[in-house]
């Protein structure tokens, strides 16, 4: 296999094509969060540029998306471990974990092979079965947090319906800083991240090494199992062991800039067996390895007084070893697959501005590969095929498109745009290959701002997820019977909303509608999986997110997302549900500050009733729930005479609701951490 530091070998190349195109972000302007920009600021560029190549500090109103934006300082408040504790104080973020143990978000119920997850304008997402895994990615190396929903921009690239941006850690406290942070708790929580930061000029460094552990997963005490489970506390078979490293370099000039970052995780983990079904229909799984490694190279130039150009580059090496066990003594191993997925990416786009409009021309191209062995081994420990071939899988994924805005009147302005995606089999193992799919991107939006403080926005646009290869031909250690055949999901989404900020406070509304043909599902074969084209989905709903500043000291955030989520059927008899997919989501959050050195804050989770599969394939209904988390964050400034010092708590499901997002797969119990930073 590839080590992951060979990836190296070809920053060179990919640092020398960033800055001939002349690679991400100079006077990018991100998020809609941010109320104190003046409108010439907002106007400047479109929102979706800065969330797949810039960073995310400044906002404009964008017609044919829906932004939402966490700011540095929010997202260090909320001391996460991993970035799906960011992602999920989100609108109409679903965070769950399958059950290949992989952390994933759904935005507005879509499917989870619909979101590209981006870091630092580079795709994180592996283009093997178009997925990510959020545990990968570590909080302490992330500054912001943005999402992009509705008819996005050719510029995201193949499969991207809905986005997640992640930007680095650049900088602490802008200036040289050095952070420490450690942390316990249930279940044997044990962390420590070092982060150090250097500014020279127009020079930025930042280096940050982290450790992360846990025995296992909390169970909750109304938890009564089927299958699998013997400890009352600990879900079986859920310990993690995270090992990381992060490197940012920045430099800026009046008219370009570049940036690279760097970006590793050692991993080693085990995964959650299904408790509704036996022993043959489960995985009895563990991960000692599952690395990733990222590379990333970016910057812009500004080319003259009306052009600019952005580009990144990056390398991606994600090697897996997934070890399948006979039962839940995790004793005996009866199959072993090793995955080595390299990927490299390039995303570029130019910029053309008019006195009263602008165009930009975008492309993507990722080239990935995708090589697997599987060996079979006898109840004794021997290999039943030792010289077992490595499979070879290798595609690449193309898009190009064109963005246009232009002001019609006063306060009103059009959005356009068109473009294609492509992807291309080349290599699929000992199977015969299959034909390419070339599919088109079309939106359009409009957006009248009526005051300073009243933006009315609607769009349309259609857009394609493509069939990942391992749909395709993944058999996944003898569990799916392979389905070539399969055809691509056609997405028609709408979106009308408006955006009203007054004083501190700010009400964003938007009702969507998601149409899919050709749903790529599962079936039941003789006791297999097989992936298969329904006829279609149809999600339906209507978001809300308000920030409401009541005082000096107090603060509310409010977030509630209700969906009608139904699968195309063409009779009474075919269930018409979608799987996990909750009817509503919302999100209360009370942030109070008590005293000039202590802060709480209160939130309450819910979620809504859904569907999921039994072993039968048979529809089960799955109970709402609400989870109530707390935390509490205290600077020693009074006791120690400096702010270096602080100390922070955070109880999580603290009424220890026990319930199930998936069937089978029940969610965390309560859970607590306490933390010490300190800071020089």
């Amino acid at each position: 296999m590839t080590n992951p530091r060979d990836a190296f070998n070809v920053l060179p190349q990919l640092a020398v094509l960033s800055v001939a195109i002349a690679a991400v972000n100079t006077q990018v302007y991100a998020s809609e969060s941010e109320d104190t920009l003046t409108e010439p600021a907002r106007q400047e560029r479109l929102l979706e540029t800065v969330l797949v190549t810039g960073n995310q500090s400044q906002a404009k109103k964008v017609a044919s998306e829906t932004h939402y934006f966490l700011s540095a300082e929010e997202t260090d408040l909320i001391r996460g471990i991993s970035s799906e504790d960011l992602i999920a104080k989100l609108p109409s973020a679903n965070i769950t974990t399958n059950s290949r143990g992989e952390t994933l978000v759904n935005i507005r119920g879509a499917g989870e092979r619909q979101l590209a997850v981006f870091f630092n304008g580079a795709l994180v997402n592996v283009p093997w079965d178009n997925r990510y895994d959020l545990e990968l990615l570590p909080a302490n190396a992330i500054s912001s947090v943005a999402t992009a929903t509705g008819t996005l921009s050719p510029q995201y690239g193949v499969n991207a319906l809905s986005a997640v941006s992640l930007q680095p850690k650049t900088e602490l406290q802008n200036s040289d800083n050095f952070q420490i942070d450690a942390q316990f708790g249930s279940q044997q929580q044990r962390g420590v991240d070092v982060v150090g930061s250097i500014k020279r000029h127009e020079h930025d460094f930042i280096l940050g090494l982290g450790s992360y552990e846990r025995d296992g997963v909390s169970l909750s005490n109304d938890a009564n199992l089927e299958f699998h489970q013997t400890d009352n506390d600990v879900r079986t078979n859920t310990d993690y062991d995270r090992q990381n490293l992060f490197f940012h370099y920045g430099y800026e000039q009046s008219t370009w800039d570049i940036s690279a970052s760097v970006i590793y995780a050692d991993i080693e983990r085990g995964i959650a067996p299904e408790s509704d079904r036996p022993a043959d229909d489960v995985r009895f799984w563990r991960y000692p390895k599952a690395d990733t490694f990222m590379a990333i190279v970016s910057g812009s130039a500004v080319l003259n007084a009306n052009s600019e150009i952005t580009a990144t580059a990056w390398v991606q090496d994600y090697q897996q070893t997934i070890n399948s066990y006979t039962d839940s003594s995790y004793s005996i191993i009866d199959a072993v697959q090793e995955d080595d997925d390299q990927t490299q990416g390039l995303r570029f786009i130019y910029t053309y501005d008019f006195d009263l409009a602008s165009l930009n021309f975008s492309g993507n191209y990722l080239h990935s590969e995708h090589d697997q062995k599987e060996t079979d081994f006898d109840p004794a420990g021997f290999a039943l095929n030792p010289d077992a071939p490595t499979l070879k899988y290798s595609q690449d994924l193309i898009s190009t498109g064109l963005d246009f805005e232009a002001q019609l009147v006063e306060g009103v302005s059009l959005e356009l745009g068109a473009g294609i995606d492509s992807v291309h089999y080349i290599d699929t193992g000992e199977l015969p290959g299959i034909d390419n799919f070339s599919e088109p991107v079309l939106r359009a939006g409009i957006a009248w701002q009526v005051n300073d403080s009243f933006t009315l926005r609607g769009a349309v646009g259609e857009k394609s997820r493509l069939p990942t290869l391992r749909e395709l031909f993944g058999a996944a250690l003898n569990r799916f019977l392979i389905n070539p055949d399969l055809k691509p999901e056609t997405i028609v989404s709408t979106e009308v909303g408006f955006d009203w900020h007054f004083y501190q406070n700010n009400i964003s509304v938007t009702l969507f509608d998601q149409n899919l043909d050709d749903t790529i599902d599962q079936r039941r074969v003789d006791g297999l999986r097989q992936r298969i084209n329904l006829k279609g989905s149809q999600v339906t709903g209507i978001e809300f997110n308000s920030h409401w500043g009541i005082s000096d000291s107090l603060s509310l955030i409010a977030q509630a997302t209700i969906t009608d989520a139904r699968r195309k059927v063409s009779s009474s008899e075919e269930p018409d549900v979608l799987s996990e997919r909750p009817e509503n989501f919302a999100r209360l959050q009370l942030d109070y500050q008590f005293q000039s050195d202590k802060s709480l804050y209160l939130e309450a989770q819910h979620r809504g009733k859904s569907f999921s599969p039994d072993p039968d394939g048979d529809f089960q209904e799955l109970d709402d729930a609400t989870l109530i988390n707390v935390g509490l964050d205290w600077n020693l400034e009074s006791l120690t005479g400096s702010n270096q010092m602080s100390l922070y708590l955070r109880a999580e499901n603290i009424t220890d609701e026990f319930y199930f997002p998936q069937s089978g797969l029940p969610a965390a119990g309560m859970s607590y951490r306490v933390g010490a930073r300190f800071q020089y």
